[in-house]
């Protein structure tokens, strides 16, 4: 590290440096509306952000936003480990460790209970190494499932409907089944309508599933073409049992079939009943890309226990990659 170099927080008009910095480091872009709805319009808060200076030249940062976790009967604040990038020419001199650092004394001292992210496997060890970071993972990438769609012929749940926005029939859902759920980032209309409609990045296709007038469960899909033939993610979803998940299932088959997707994925973890039924229409468990890890803020969290990942219900619409 170089001692004359500057850390200091975000601060309004970086943006603009932080979108050129973005642009360097990975060799794409993302726009300014992107980055707003990312770390301003956030409905748990807005995202906090440390930065580097080789004077007024941005060499570094290192950015989380904070998230509604709930553990047990309670709500506590957690961070989700976001951006990290470093220009090209200041590579390997400890930037990023020393942002890090920064930032996790900060989110300490403003009571945060832990901050968790799902590195890939580039850096997962760096996280573990230099930054204290545990991994929940044990050694091993998330789970992910995969299904071939070719030759499936699918009827049509009746009871499944196409939504543009979600409502308070979903936050009824929610309400009545969060108690299932021990880990988990709280599926309220105003953390799913942020995350899968205001999303400026990407068009998701949502579906609930309606018993007698009643929401049961929901599905949000989205098509990736980023690199070799199309896939299809089911991002996220919540059912009340697994004859729903079932029909969440056959409304997603539909979906990408008609989009002339040959194959979807999704993350979801051994302990819960999904994965069984996911078994029963034979996906297949496939190596993912992302680890899950977790640092915590000892001094904030002892009264949290032990976070056992089995317990944690996690989508792609965890992560800020999907």
């Amino acid at each position: 590290m170089n001692d004359l170099w500057t850390c200091r927080n975000y601060e309004s008009g970086d943006e603009f440096k932080i979108i050129e910095l973005y642009k360097k480091a990975f060799s794409k872009e993302i726009d300014i509306e992107s980055w707003k709805w990312k770390f301003m319009e956030n409905p748990a808060g807005n995202g906090i952000i440390k930065l580097m200076f080789d004077g007024k030249k941005l060499i570094g940062h290192y950015a989380i936003i904070p998230v509604k976790m709930k553990i047990g009967d309670r709500i506590v604040k957690a961070a989700l480990s976001m951006i990290t990038m470093t220009h090209p020419d200041y590579t390997k001199q400890g930037i990023f460790t020393h942002l890090a650092n920064a930032l996790y004394e900060e989110l300490s001292r403003m009571g945060f209970k832990f901050v968790y992210g799902f590195p890939n496997e580039n850096s997962f060890p760096g996280f573990i190494k230099n930054l204290g970071w545990e991994d929940l993972g044990k050694g091993q990438p998330k789970i992910l499932y995969k299904k071939n769609l070719d030759n499936l012929s699918v009827r049509h749940p009746k009871n499944a409907h196409r939504i543009e926005e979600f409502g308070n029939e979903i936050e009824m859902l929610w309400q009545k089944i969060k108690k299932n759920y021990k880990f988990i980032v709280p599926r309220t209309k105003e953390f799913l309508n942020w995350r899968f409609v205001t999303n400026p990045e990407v068009k998701y296709a949502k579906y609930v599933i309606r018993n007698n007038g009643e929401v049961v469960g929901y599905v949000v899909l989205k098509i990736y073409t980023g690199e070799g033939e199309p896939i299809g993610h089911m991002v996220d979803a919540l059912a009340t049992d697994s004859k729903v998940f079932e029909d969440l299932l056959r409304i997603s088959y539909i979906y990408f079939t008609e989009n002339g997707i040959k194959a979807m994925s999704c993350w979801i973890q051994d302990s819960f009943f999904y994965s069984e039924k996911l078994k029963e229409h034979g996906f297949v468990k496939g190596p993912a890309k992302n680890y899950f890890g977790i640092r915590f803020f000892k001094e904030n969290c002892g009264d949290i226990g032990k976070v056992n990942c089995d317990e944690w219900y996690i989508t792609m619409g965890d992560s800020d990659v999907f």
